[in-house]
């Protein structure tokens, strides 16, 4: 039976998956950013440069594998919902039945 609860949390992971997105794209501009401002920076901030643009690489690549993760709940979920669907007319009719 599909409640109210399932159907929100199914609404909620496409909304998840392109917020990731956003985020990766996001964090993917700004270690470029970082890169290019490193290349043509003073060499006293370098290595504050090398450690940040470090760390914006490790976040872009964090939020890449969570949003292919969410795509692939994203994918878990519709499947679910599909066989749920396809199982619902079944199940009540063998509840009718007794």
């Amino acid at each position: 039976m599909v409640n109210a609860r399932s159907i929100k949390q199914l609404l909620m992971l496409p909304l998840l998956a392109l917020l990731l997105t956003y985020c990766a794209g996001v964090a993917n501009a700004l270690a470029a950013r970082l890169a290019t401002s490193e290349a043509s920076g003073n060499s006293c901030t370098a290595a504050a440069s090398k450690a940040t643009a470090r760390a914006a690489m490790v976040l872009a690549d964090v939020l890449k594998r969570a949003d292919e993760r969410a795509g692939n709940l994203v994918e878990y979920a519709e499947q679910s919902r599909g066989r749920g669907v396809t199982c619902e007319p079944a199940y009540d009719g063998i509840q009718i039945a007794r």
